[in-house]
C-alpha cells in the first residue's frame, strides 16, 4: 500500500503556484529568436490583423487558461474562484493572463498607429519605431511563454464578475531587491534609462 501526503507548506517552485495546485513542471533551454513576422503587427490592414490575432489565439491552451480545480477545497492557498456562466467555480493561469494583456495592448497600439487620434488610417505618427516596438512585443511573448506562470487566480476582490483582473492573488516571484543588488554590484556605469537617452519624447 502506497500513502501520498500533500504538503500545503511545501515550497513552490519559481514561477509556480502558492497554493500548491499546480505541479512542478520540467524546464526546458529555449533561444530566443525572432518571431516579429509571426506575431506582431505590421500596422497596415485589419486582415493581417486579424491573422496575427488568430496566431497569438493558438498560442492559448484549450479553454484560454481558465481551469477547473474540482477539490478546490483541499488547498487553504488559494484564491476565491470567479464563477463562469454555469455556476462552476474557475481560475485563470497567470501566464494566459500575462499573453492575453500584453497582446490587448499590443492591439491598442495598432489602432492608434494605423488610425491616429484623428482616425487617419495608415498615419504613422512621428517618433514611433514600429522595429523596436514589434521587437518589444515579440521578446516579451516568448518571456511570459517561457517563465510560464501558474499562480491561478481566482475572484476579483469586491466584484462579482465572471472572470478576474489578476489582481490581489499572491505570485511566486523573485526577489526584485535581491536582482537589483546583483545588478549593481556588476554595473560599469550609474546612468539608468529605459530607451536611448536621446530617444524624442
Amino acid at each position: 500500500m502506497v500513502v501520498l501526503i500533500r504538503f500545503s507548506n511545501a515550497k513552490p517552485d519559481f514561477g509556480g503556484d502558492i497554493s500548491n495546485v499546480a505541479p512542478k513542471f520540467s524546464q526546458e533551454h529555449i533561444k530566443f529568436s525572432s518571431g516579429m513576422a509571426e506575431y506582431t503587427l505590421n500596422y497596415t490592414s485589419s486582415e493581417e490583423a486579424k491573422i496575427v490575432r488568430e496566431r497569438w489565439q493558438d498560442l492559448l491552451p484549450k479553454g484560454g487558461g481558465n481551469v477547473h480545480i474540482p477539490d478546490h477545497e483541499k488547498y487553504d492557498k488559494l484564491s476565491e474562484p470567479f464563477i463562469n456562466s454555469e455556476g462552476v467555480p474557475m481560475w485563470k493561469v497567470s501566464w494566459a493572463h500575462q499573453l492575453h494583456c500584453l497582446y490587448y495592448v499590443m492591439d491598442a497600439y495598432d489602432q492608434v498607429v494605423r488610425y491616429g487620434a484623428t482616425g487617419q488610417e495608415n498615419q504613422v505618427q512621428h517618433g514611433h519605431h514600429s522595429v523596436h516596438t514589434n521587437h518589444c512585443f515579440d521578446y516579451l511573448r516568448q518571456a511570459i511563454l517561457c517563465n510560464g506562470d501558474t499562480t491561478l487566480e481566482g475572484r476579483t476582490e469586491h466584484d462579482n464578475t465572471k472572470g478576474t483582473d489578476g489582481y490581489g492573488h499572491t505570485h511566486v516571484c523573485r526577489s526584485y531587491n535581491e536582482l537589483v543588488q546583483w545588478a549593481e554590484e556588476r554595473r560599469l556605469v550609474d546612468e539608468r534609462w529605459i530607451i536611448a537617452f536621446d530617444a524624442p519624447l
